[in-house]
């Protein structure tokens, strides 16, 4: 699913670039802007879905953590008992011997499984966190992109004034 997202996120992203392209020169425009609030909205979409299936995975890596955390404390105590447990025969040694080892092999595996699932953790959180930001930075954009719009809506050319002014003293800066 995560595949499928960023790969949409990028044909989305492709197809802003293509909108600043296209109206190159003329952004100000009410067609240029309305163009490029549909393709912010549309990245916002899919950035909302990749933040809510990284948020999904982070709460399943959690779940899992927790269950081989359990799971490995119980293996623990098992092999406690064990260790403790006395034979009074050879056969009997030799069947605890080998109880202890399957124990220890046990606890082994859900230790690495515990490790490998708050890695997990780690990791889909710090990519809901970047889906967050990515969510937060568009939100800024398309309110932006929304008041040219309004602006843009209301004067008699059907172009938006700020941020002609806005791309001037950009450009008087860079000089």
């Amino acid at each position: 699913a995560m595949q499928n997202i960023n790969r949409e996120m990028k044909t989305m992203q492709s197809a802003l670039k293509l909108v600043d392209s296209n109206f190159k020169g003329q952004a100000n425009s009410l067609d240029a802007l309305n163009a490029k609030n549909k393709a912010l909205n549309d990245i916002l979409t899919k950035v909302t879905q990749k933040y809510q299936e990284e948020t999904k995975a982070l709460q399943k890596a959690s779940a899992l953590r927790d269950q081989y955390a359990d799971a490995a404390q119980s293996a623990q105590k098992r092999l406690d008992e064990l260790s403790r447990a006395t034979a009074d025969s050879e056969e009997e040694q030799s069947s605890l011997d080998q109880q202890i080892q399957k124990t220890q092999a046990e606890l082994s595996r859900y230790q690495e499984a515990t490790e490998k699932a708050a890695a997990a953790m780690q990791n889909h959180s710090a990519k809901a966190n970047s889906a967050q930001v990515q969510i937060n930075d568009l939100n800024r954009e398309i309110s932006e992109n929304k008041q040219y719009l309004s602006e843009a809506a209301i004067s008699a050319n059907g172009c938006a004034r700020s941020i002609d002014e806005y791309g001037r003293k950009t450009q008087t800066a860079a000089e």
